[in-house]
Order: structure tokens, then sequence, then C-alpha cells
């Protein structure tokens, strides 16, 4: 979860001065999400005395402490999107073969159609023409979700958040299930030019994995990454290699695929994100203890969890979320003098016998900004009714039988002293919801020119649209983003159809 900021106010007298002079410093508030498993279930009713906090090899004072049951928190979308478990469903497709695959996403559609009101979840692929792609972003729209596990592609809609479907995609027709899948995971009998190959593409995977962390970090939640993949041989990351056990191995600790897995580690880490991952090519003939190192050497530090050694999919995925029911929060105040990269370590005191704990393992000094563009935050804001203070922005809708017509309004004057009076051009997002879903969408571009921008200073630019809607109850919401400043206005307005 993202740090936390309070400012505290220090005001001092000066000595031959009557004004009264302030000076503002920022207190970091560090979030540790904790899980606590024993014997593959979730520990509950642990409290604040039962855990140490170690920051840099030093005890931590934890100054706040709260515990989250996902399986008790309120299913309404009122409330704290902190108090949220989100998991993004990442299908490999590079490393997986397509029967794997195919097992994946009816393991998927399973848990989906399973799930809890309070589960939220997002699909992704990983592949090399795409890197981490985010099919559907974070919702419980379970339509949605749904299509996108047996599509693996985005909806034919055009929209840049991918919430919304085409009226056939809403009406379960499938675009044409792909075959995906490569066989790059098996480097038997590969020379060694082929197998440079293979880690080229391994340490792209790696960095495309580490950009959809920081991609997470400013969404509020306990963050999963879930990689759904057969693995591939370890070796190609740490270069040990003893194919007949009376050789000797040869290790390459200088790999730079060792610096790719550990900078990938630490981005997850520093974002407060976990890598959790379960292996979809299920029980194999002559199946070796280390077969499935690869998927323990990307998640152990990052906190995560692997499910393997089972042809039971779903049963693993619901596992895997079992032993994540319970969530202990532990916070602290940011020592003023921090590294770059700050360690974290919990201990855990009088807690039942063979439990163990997972956890970040460091924090950045500072965090990167969150990109104002980004589909999968943009989305984010949508679906929780985000408020955002970059341009006012306000919504009305006026329903007749069979019909809504929405009006928007944009401030020009405030974008006019952002922006000091130059040509603007925004995006607008329209969608209209019927509960969670995206049933109607519109997108439209909005420019403002600078001599019309000091005409309407004392007036909002208006943007008019109409939508064809059966009788029921919606509620329609606005984006609007001007990339010229990274200027965001979001407005969200209910309303009802009557029938004709």
């Amino acid at each position: 979860m993202k740090a936390l900021a309070f400012t505290v106010l220090l005001f001092t007298l000066a000595p031959f001065a009557s004004a009264q002079l302030s000076e503002s410093t920022t207190v970091e508030v560090i979030q540790v999400p904790v899980y606590v498993i024993a014997h593959g279930a979730a520990v509950s009713n642990l409290t604040r005395d039962n855990f140490r906090l170690f920051v840099n090899g030093k005890p931590q004072a934890i100054d706040y402490f709260d515990v989250v049951d996902f399986t008790t928190v309120a299913a309404d979308a009122n409330r704290d999107p902190r108090q949220r478990r989100l998991y993004v469903l990442m299908f490999d497709l590079m490393f997986s073969s397509p029967n794997a695959l195919h097992r994946a996403q009816k393991a998927a559609e399973r848990i989906i159609e399973a799930g809890e009101a309070i589960d939220t979840f997002a699909i992704a692929t990983l592949s090399m023409d795409n890197g981490a792609d985010v099919i559907v972003p974070f919702t419980r729209d379970r339509q949605a979700l749904l299509r996108a596990v047996a599509n693996l592609r985005p909806s034919r809609m055009n929209d840049p958040l991918r919430l919304a479907l085409t009226p056939a995609e809403r009406a379960g027709v499938i675009s044409g299930r792909g075959l995906y899948g490569g066989s790059m995971g098996d480097v038997d009998g590969l020379d060694e030019h082929e197998r440079e190959m293979v880690r080229d593409a391994i340490e792209d995977a790696v960095g495309d994995l580490a950009d959809l962390a920081v991609r997470l970090e400013p969404l509020e939640g306990v963050k999963h990454v879930v990689l759904l993949s057969s693995g591939f041989d370890a070796s190609l990351i740490h270069g040990v290699q003893a194919l007949d056990p009376r050789q000797r191995p040869t290790m390459n600790f200088g790999s730079r695929l060792i610096d790719a897995v550990r900078k990938m580690n630490q981005t997850f880490t520093g974002a407060s994100v976990f890598l959790d991952a379960i292996d979809i090519g299920g029980l194999r003939p002559f199946q070796r203890v280390f077969d499935n190192e690869v998927l323990y050497t990307l998640t152990r530090e990052t906190g995560g969890a692997v499910i393997d050694r089972s042809n039971d999919l779903a049963g693993g995925m619901q596992a895997l979320v079992k032993q994540q029911r319970v969530v202990y929060l532990l916070s602290f105040r940011a020592p003023e003098r921090r590294r770059d990269e700050n360690t974290i370590s919990v201990s855990l005191t009088g807690a039942p016998s063979g439990a163990r704990a997972s956890y970040r393992r460091s924090f950045r000094s500072e965090p990167d900004p969150p990109d104002s563009g980004d589909p999968l935050r943009l989305a984010d804001i949508v679906m929780n009714d985000i408020p955002q203070t970059g341009v006012t922005t306000k919504l009305h809708v006026e329903p007749s039988a069979g019909k809504a017509e929405t009006d928007v309004e944009v401030s020009a004057g405030e974008l006019a002293g952002q922006t000091g009076g130059m040509t603007v051009t925004g995006e607008v997002l329209l969608y209209v919801f019927s509960g969670p879903k995206a049933v109607a969408f519109t997108r439209k571009e909005m420019t403002i020119e600078p001599r019309a921008m000091a005409a309407l200073a004392g007036t909002p630019v208006r943007l008019a649209q109409s939508f064809d809607l059966p009788p029921g109850n919606y509620t329609a919401k606005v984006l609007v983003r001007f990339p010229v400043n990274g200027a965001l206005g979001f407005a969200r307005s209910e309303f009802s159809v009557p029938p004709p």
C-alpha cells in the first residue's frame, strides 16, 4: 500500500519581526501488510504484541495497527478502498503450453464465478509482443472478467480503460478463443545461442513484471499479482547446470538475470505488491524437486506464495485466497534519515507453532509519482469513485423514457490558470453503469483555445451526450484528463430511466 503523508506545521517567532513564519515538513507513514500462515491456513486473532518490526536492522515502533478479515469486510460501494484485496490474474503466454493455459482458464473461470462480492480481480497476460498487458482492470464485473479469461485479449470496444464491452460481448459472444502458449520454458537440446535468446526473453518478462508493480503502487488496497505459469529452467537465471549428478555444477553469480530478478523483487516490495505464482503445468511425469524452483525464485523476496504439485488448479487458487484471508497492517513513521532502499523485517512472538509471516521487505524513500495517464489507475478512479482535484468537473443527467441526456461541465478558468493560457486538448471518458457493469460508453476530445479560455473564465465548458437505455437504475460517471498538465477531473450522477 502506498505511503500516507501527514503535514506538521512548526511555528517560530522571528526576533525582530512581528510576522509569524511557518515551515512545514512531511512525515511519511509506511504501511506493511503482513499475512501469517500456519499449516497452510491463515492465522487470525493476533495482536500488536505478537509482532516485532525492524527497519534497516533496528527495532521500529508500530505506530498504527489494524486487522482486516476479508470474509467480514462489507461488500458495498462505499467501503474504504484500502480495505480491499486486489488480484491480478496474469496468464503467462511465454513459458506455458496451450494445454496448461486452457486448464488455467477453466480454473480462473470457476474462481471468478464462485468469488465473493468483495473479491476484486484484474486479468492480464505476459507475452513477448505486449509485455505485461492488463486485459481488464480491477473490477467486480464478473461478465467482463469471464470474457477476458475466455479470450485472453482486450474487448473490441474502443475504451482505453478497457471497462466497457461491445453489445455482442456483453451478450456472451466469444471473439475467437485463440490458441496461445509457447515452449520457451523447455530448453533441453538448445545450443548456447538459442539459450541466450531465451534469457533475453526472460529478462524482458522480468522487467515487464516490475513495470506492472510500479503501475500498481498508487492503488489503495492489499495488492497481488498471481502469475499463472508452468515456469522455466531456473538454470537460465543462476547458471547452475548439473543434469548429471556426477558432474560438478557450474554457477554464474554475475548473471544479468540474477540482477534483473533482484531489481524486480525490490520493485515489488518497494511498491508493496505481493507476487504469487501457481504452477499451471500440474503434476508431471518424472517431476523433480527443483522443477518449480524458478517460481519460488521469482516470488520469495516479495512475500508471495507458490501453489504447485497439484492438478486441481481451481483448488490451488482457492487455497491461495484462503491463506490470505486475514491481513495485519503494521504502520510506522518513516525515519528521517533513510537510504534509497530501506529494509523491513517482521518477526513473530507468541504466535502458534509453525506460523510464518509474509510481508514487504523494503520501502523507497521517494516513491515514483503516479502516472496521470495510466489506464490502470484511471480505471480505478472510475470504478471506485475516487475524487479528483485537478479540474472541477460536474455531471448532470436528464432521463426520459428509453433515454438519458448527459451534460458534462469542465471549469475553463481553472485550466487557464494552470496552463498559462495555452491551447488545451483533453480527453472525456463518459460511462453509464448498471451495478458494476459498464453498459454504455463514449469517448470524446475537448479542445479549448486561449481566447476561448479568457472568454469562458467564469463559465464552464460543456459537452452533451445522449444514451439509449432500457428502464432501470444507472450511474453515469465521467473522467476528464488533460495531458498537458496531468489534470484530472471526475464526477458521477445516479439516475433512473422510466418505462415507456
